[in-house]
């Protein structure tokens, strides 16, 4: 497989460039930018896996630098005088390979392609396959956390090693890309789907899909509007599963609050269904980590929608999580007023409880970032690193990094 490049030049430079890439077998231009916001797009869209970047092809700062990277596209800056000296010195700070022509960017991109083994997201398309894990992360209405968490679980399983797709498959309006501060107008998962039902999708074109987040970490994005959901059939859904299994470690997926399927009984049973998204993720999922709030009003709501989870859903391990965990609300002795009510009603003989701390989970919405990024020590952070260990202690992943014993009940959290 040959490396995908994103050529951001001008004039003879690009000329020369282009050739030197068309001469190599190892490389293919795959798009040749004419501004940076396109190339930007391309970055984003996952067009290209390594960006050649003239210097003088467009303002380029830290800004510009870091908004690629984190894409997960490699970047190569092309420094052809010295008068371009302060932003190879920044380039060399930030890590980033500085040629001076042609000859010394190709030694570059052949250096980035032979390390690529440490570069998960430039080996994604000749990765070989496995067979990975689907967790699906549903709660009742109400705003319990559901995207919030599942954030926090996809990070700290990439950050565990794990290559991970986060797909946001809300088909009432999904959260993920403005909580991580990403563009929504396209959408990931539409693309996907579109793809499966053409008979066109594999592993590549689906991480083509996906944005870029971290060396380990992919996000599908869902749909801008919530009447967009019909643009996401339940077979074709079931596909994108099955080859997000084959390319990822793990896939946690977002899922909707609502569990009824009243549309299958109508006669044309061709019909969309607004809720397919979510049901066929929680068919798909090898764990479902149920996620409610602790107060008054949304205890109850979540015991009865556990129920009704269960009910449709019986052979999946749920994991309960309950969130916000504060006296203020639930009163003295938050901790065992809540496992008693779960355990008295729900029969949960234990769930993970996450402790408020507003001003962790704030500032990673103001930064578009996860919790773990920017309060690694912080307590949430540590109770979130508890639920994923025991996720992957129960959950077996084939050819993942981390193992893990065969499913069974997993009903139980820390006492």
């Amino acid at each position: 497989m040959t490396t995908r490049i994103l050529l951001a030049a001008r004039g003879a430079q690009e000329i020369e460039l282009l050739q030197a890439f068309e001469n190599s077998r190892d490389f293919t231009v795959a798009r040749r930018c004419v501004d940076a916001p396109e190339l930007i797009a391309a970055a984003t869209t996952g067009t290209g896996q390594i960006a050649v970047i003239e210097a003088d092809f467009c303002p380029v700062d830290l800004e510009l630098l870091t908004e690629i990277t984190r894409t997960g596209c490699a970047i190569i800056l092309v420094v052809p005088s010295p008068e371009f000296a302060a932003l190879a010195r920044m380039a060399a700070q930030m890590q980033i390979p500085v040629a001076a022509d042609s000859r010394e960017v190709l030694e570059a991109a052949q250096h980035l392609r032979a390390t690529a083994s440490d570069r998960p997201e430039m080996i994604a398309d000749d990765a070989a396959p496995v067979s990975g894990n689907v967790a699906a992360v549903w709660g009742p209405a109400g705003a319990p956390g559901r995207t919030r968490f599942a954030i926090e679980i996809s990070s700290h399983l990439a950050a565990r090693g794990a290559r991970t797709l986060l797909v946001d498959a809300d088909p009432y309006g999904g959260a993920i890309a403005p909580t991580l501060g990403l563009l929504d107008e396209a959408s990931g998962l539409i693309a996907a789907t579109r793809d499966a039902g053409r008979g066109n999708l594999n592993t590549e074109r689906l991480l083509r899909h996906a944005v870029g987040i971290s060396g380990t970490l992919r996000t599908l994005v869902g749909i801008p509007r919530p009447d967009r959901w019909p643009e996401l059939p339940r077979a074709g859904l079931g596909q994108v599963w099955q080859v997000a299994r084959a390319g990822a470690h793990w896939t946690v997926i977002d899922c909707g609050f609502s569990l009824e399927a009243d549309e299958e009984l109508m006669f044309d049973t061709r019909a969309p269904q607004r809720n397919a998204a979510t049901l066929s993720a929680l068919e798909e999922a090898d764990v479902v980590i149920a996620v409610g709030q602790a107060d008054p009003v949304a205890i109850p709501r979540f015991v009865r929608g556990l129920s009704q989870l269960r009910d449709q859903f019986t052979p999946r391990p749920v994991v309960p999580v309950i969130t916000r965990v504060r006296a203020s609300v639930a009163g003295g002795g938050a901790d065992t007023s809540i496992r008693d009510i779960l355990q008295r009603y729900a029969g949960v003989s234990g769930a993970f409880l996450i402790a408020e701390d507003r001003d962790s989970f704030d500032a990673a919405l103001l930064a578009g970032k996860s919790v773990l990024e920017v309060a690694p020590a912080a307590p949430a952070t540590k109770e979130i690193a508890k639920l994923v260990a025991h996720i992957c202690g129960r959950v077996s992943t084939i050819g993942g990094p981390q193992g893990g014993s065969e499913v069974r009940n997993s009903t139980g959290g820390p006492k």
